[in-house]
């Protein structure tokens, strides 16, 4: 059997990996998952997986002190301080090393790789010599970023776009897939990340009881009636803020990505509140309106309550709206490196993005390649486990 690694630290991240897990296994290969989520464990071991639980231990032998202070997604957001960030990354790598001399792993899966556990893989990685394979929401439905050096402006297309050029491509399957996903589109925008947002997880009760009792680590400081208070406050202004009027045309769509979205954080030196003010300023330039939708995913309630603020400040219009209907209508879409940009391209929109994107590179030309053979053809949010022979081969090699 040959073993691959992967750390998980949500529910649906578990279930995704363990479905390439189940198509994986039939070529011999096994994932081996690290979590510092006791749900999730306990999960794994009810189904019989190979699953680690990451506890607390006070030594902390890290050498990297400078990544664990200024490259952690979690100490950029607030969600832990330097200190544990880098007792974190110490307890991963210790756990990680104990792990590869029973397993002694021959591919590594990150996912995002920015979180302070996913570090700590990675640098393992580069310690021992195994390959990792990156892996990122695409937000194209039944598609997944893959690639072999890292997501977004760490990976491969950001700094090589001609490899598009060599891939080979089904113009008609490509076709038929545009085609299709127009057509999806135009009725349902709906996004799996804005069920997930609102979706109340009532697994975390069980996570900080690891916390509580099992020396586990935890990685947000939000308690139960937090989470609770901002579930409910996402669901109530999902009801109350619709468009009841008609949007004054021309006017251009600034979409807004979720406020702690690593594409911001680590390849941009522009937040969203930045971005509505320099589309104001753009709009107001061209004699325009400016229309501004928030991320449906968004579950920062004070990041929603300043972009409100902002709103009757600067006179923009907040949308609710699908977001077909506004890519359609819009003459121009500002963003800084949303997959809403790229969207906007495959709808052959002009689009500036002002942060750090591959999205950028892509044109018309590479379009049908990147959709139809650089994506992996699986689904996040879609827990069925089809995958044909070359999908499996890209999987392990």
């Amino acid at each position: 059997m040959r073993y691959i690694l992967t750390t998980v630290d949500s529910i649906q991240k578990y279930r995704f990996f363990d479905k390439l897990n189940r198509a994986i296994k039939l070529q011999s290969n096994e994932i081996v998952f690290v979590t510092i989520r006791l749900s999730i464990y306990l999960i794994g071991k009810l189904f019989g997986r190979k699953v680690f639980l990451l506890k607390k231990s006070k030594i902390n032998n890290s050498k990297n002190k400078e990544i664990c202070e200024n490259e952690f997604l979690e100490v950029k957001i607030g969600q832990i301080d330097k200190n544990l960030a880098s007792l974190i990354y110490s307890n991963s790598k210790r756990l990680i090393h104990s792990l590869n001399e029973k397993y002694f792993f021959k591919l590594i899966y990150i996912f995002n790789g920015l979180g302070v556990i996913d570090r700590a893989v990675e640098d393992f990685a580069f310690d021992v010599g195994i390959n990792c394979k990156y892996f990122e929401l695409s937000n194209i439905k039944g598609k997944i970023f893959l690639d072999n050096y890292g997501v977004n402006a760490n990976s491969s297309l950001y700094t090589d776009i001609e490899q598009l050029n060599h891939l080979e491509i089904n113009l008609p399957s490509y076709n038929e897939w545009y085609k299709n996903y127009i057509d999806k589109i135009k009725f349902d925008s709906y996004l799996p990340q804005e069920k997930s947002a609102k979706k109340i997880n009532f697994w975390y009760a069980l996570d900080l009881f690891g916390f509580w009792f099992l020396n586990v680590h935890r990685l947000s400081k939000k308690s139960i009636i937090e989470k609770i208070k901002t579930k409910l406050f996402l669901s109530r202004l999902s009801r109350i803020n619709k468009n009841d009027f008609e949007i004054k045309k021309p006017f251009i769509l600034a979409p807004l990505q979720v406020s702690d979205d690593s594409q911001l954080l680590f390849h941009s030196s522009f937040n969203n509140i930045e971005l509505i003010n320099a589309a104001n300023k753009i709009a107001n330039e061209k004699g325009m309106s400016l229309v501004v939708k928030i991320h449906p995913a968004e579950e920062n309630i004070k990041f929603i309550k300043n972009v409100f603020r902002l709103k009757d400040e600067c006179d923009f219009i907040l949308s609710n709206s699908n977001i077909y209907e506004l890519l359609e209508s819009c003459e121009l879409i500002i963003t800084i490196n949303s997959s809403v940009g790229l969207l906007a391209k495959i709808m052959e929109k002009e689009v500036i993005f002002i942060g750090r994107t591959y999205y950028e590179k892509i044109n018309s030309q590479n379009m049908p390649t990147y959709i139809e053979s650089f994506l992996l053809k699986t689904d996040f949010w879609d827990n069925k486990c089809e995958l044909s022979e070359n999908e499996i081969f890209r999987l392990l090699n």
